[in-house]
């Protein structure tokens, strides 16, 4: 007799590969992606502001400048601006830092007045800080997902952050469920004392919609050897995966 891990390894031996199809992202958790997904461009696409505040040139506040000129601010989705010497631009968190700017000082460590922005006495600030380098996530191209995932909602944010309004995934496979047994019987009919109620066959059609599988049918047959055969042949004329409940033994 096989163990289940033999059975197993057989029946995905023999799986064949289901046809692809194309669904909007909306339609698309819990499908099986077919197709890759890669990087639509390097992430960030430009080196991101992490922090509202002011930006500025570090070389001119290691020489000591704590105060700078506000030249104008530049808000998230803003084209970068240019900064001027001794100047500071009022930034906001995830917009493009301006040419010239290498440093972020966080909106907590200063003063605005009608003389400019004032950093504090004591802040030490560095080269690069509260700057999310552009590409120092991934690169264009690279392959953020693969064939066969399935697609989760935060694969959902990645595809999108490439661009990818649709995707190709695994048609659903057409699954039905036989079980068999004299004794069975559905809910809601009369029952026997010798007999015990239906419940493989719905348990394992709710567990297969439970996981994202809604193409399922069941159908019960009783113990008799030319239906059983019939009926087989005929949902494996349109069935992609049949499953089978009961009558596994000499019974």
């Amino acid at each position: 007799m096989l163990t289940a891990a033999e059975a197993t390894k057989a029946i995905l031996a023999a799986v064949n590969t289901l046809e692809s199809e194309m669904v909007s992202l909306a339609a698309a958790t819990g499908r099986v992606l077919a197709q890759s997904v890669k990087a639509e461009r390097d992430q960030p696409p430009f080196d991101r502001v992490m922090m509202d505040g002011i930006a500025i040139a570090y070389a001119e506040f290691a020489e000591g400048n704590r105060s700078f000129q506000i030249q104008s601010t530049q808000a998230a989705g803003d084209p970068a601006q240019t900064l001027k010497p001794a100047h500071a631009i009022e930034i906001m968190t995830g917009a493009s830092l301006p040419a010239g700017a290498d440093c972020i000082i966080p909106v907590e460590r200063i003063t605005v007045n009608e003389s400019g922005a004032h950093v504090e006495a004591n802040y030490a600030a560095s080269e690069q800080q509260f700057v999310h380098a552009a590409g120092s996530d991934h690169k264009k191209d690279t392959e953020l997902l693969q064939p066969g995932t399935r697609i989760s909602p935060m694969d959902i944010a990645i595809i999108a952050s490439c661009g990818l309004a649709n995707v190709s995934v695994s048609k659903q496979p057409r699954i039905s469920v036989i079980s068999t047994g004299n004794e069975l019987i559905a809910a809601g009919e009369a029952i026997a004392a010798h007999q015990i109620r239906l419940s493989n066959g719905p348990a394992i059609v709710a567990m297969l919609e439970e996981n994202g599988y809604a193409d399922a049918t069941h159908e019960h047959l009783v113990d008799e050897p030319e239906l059983l055969r019939e009926r087989i042949a005929q949902h494996l004329q349109h069935a992609d995966v049949l499953i089978l409940s009961g009558g596994v033994s000499m019974g």
